[in-house]
């Protein structure tokens, strides 16, 4: 599927991605922002949404091919009383990516890895370097714990390396979510793809490339 793509302007006219992939780029956006405790979460979700899967999305009100139509969409322009997310709003881009995604079919696109920040659905274990594969990993799934001015703060290089030297084997342990760690993200699982990735820069000596 190929879809052109424009600058974004306001939420009447969003911009347009292609080669959308739900699994690395739609459901993290979900599961970081809405399915959380409170919110629309297993076990205490809001009006008995639960925002946590593919399943549980489409099943919240998502109209394939047709975002204006769809009530989680329109959810993310909602009055102050249904503005979702509570906590404050998406950015511009990850509405985009929403609404991209649901015009091209809402698909269940998993098994995608990152290459030059366009997911792609071959794992690319030759060619990772952080500004294109693993910049875009943990921009999309790590900044709403690790953004800038965190304890541990992952939004950029420097900060992401000086983190690395004394925690690389750490982190990688909390992505695999290997028992006794601090499973990262806490809300859900990195991809295979995005866990392999991060797992050979890593062991390559987590370059700036």
């Amino acid at each position: 599927m190929v879809i052109a793509f424009t600058e974004y302007s306001c939420k009447h006219n969003p911009v347009v991605f292609s080669n959308i992939c739900f699994e690395s780029e739609i459901l993290p956006i979900f599961q970081n922002n809405c399915a959380i405790s409170g919110c629309h979460g297993q076990g205490q979700a809001r009006r008995e949404i639960v925002l946590d899967t593919y399943e549980n999305i489409m099943a919240a009100g998502v109209t394939a091919g047709n975002a204006r139509k769809s009530r989680v969409y329109k959810a993310l322009f909602g009055g102050s009383e249904s503005a979702m997310p509570p906590k404050g709003p998406l950015t511009g881009s990850q509405i985009a990516l929403i609404y991209s995604w649901i015009q091209g079919g809402a698909l269940n696109t998993t098994g995608c890895g990152i290459k030059d920040s366009v997911p792609v659905q071959t794992c690319d274990t030759t060619n990772i370097k952080y500004s294109t594969v693993i910049a875009p990993i943990f921009t999309a799934c790590c900044l709403s714990c690790h953004g800038a001015g965190s304890d541990n703060d992952f939004s950029n290089y420097s900060q992401l390396s000086a983190y690395l030297a004394d925690n690389a084997q750490g982190l990688l342990n909390d992505i695999n979510y290997v028992s006794g760690s601090t499973h990262m993200p806490p809300s859900f699982e990195l991809d295979s793809c995005s866990r392999k990735q991060i797992r050979i820069w890593i062991q390559a000596g987590y370059p700036n490339n």
